[in-house]
């Protein structure tokens, strides 16, 4: 009988991972191919709103293994970078979800990407 972790066995959760670490190196690939050198961060976070009120990436419909929250990662990614905006994408392993995080100023947000919900998570001194 297969060792079960809530309502998963082991070898579900060891698949699960790996297609996860899967889709993490196919996005750092299509990350790297942008070219970063000539993109900026947001330089307020009224910049950064005025994008995502523009950008359509939270329009599109969430279907599980096709369109889902790394697909919604990569496009809002691309899009800022198309405009001229480094964005990043962080995955949270407990809760098996991305979303993506941007620069505004001195400050860090994280975005939900199929709503466009925003939350200041920290401040960084950029200056040395």
């Amino acid at each position: 009988m297969a060792r079960q972790i809530g309502h998963r066995s082991v070898s579900q959760l060891e698949s699960e991972k790996q297609n996860l670490e899967v889709s993490i190196v196919d996005l750092q690939k299509e990350l790297d191919s942008i070219d970063c050198l000539n993109l900026k961060d947001f330089d307020n976070f009224g910049e950064l709103w005025s994008f995502l009120e523009k950008d359509g990436t939270n329009n599109h419909v969430y279907e599980d293994n096709k369109y889902d929250c790394e697909d919604f990662g990569t496009e809002l990614i691309n899009n800022a970078a198309k405009k001229g905006y480094r964005m990043y994408i962080y995955l949270d392993f407990d809760k098996k979800h991305f979303m993506n995080i941007a620069f505004c100023g001195n400050s860090l947000y994280q975005i939900e990407l199929q709503t466009d919900e925003t939350k200041r998570i920290g401040s960084l001194d950029k200056g040395g």
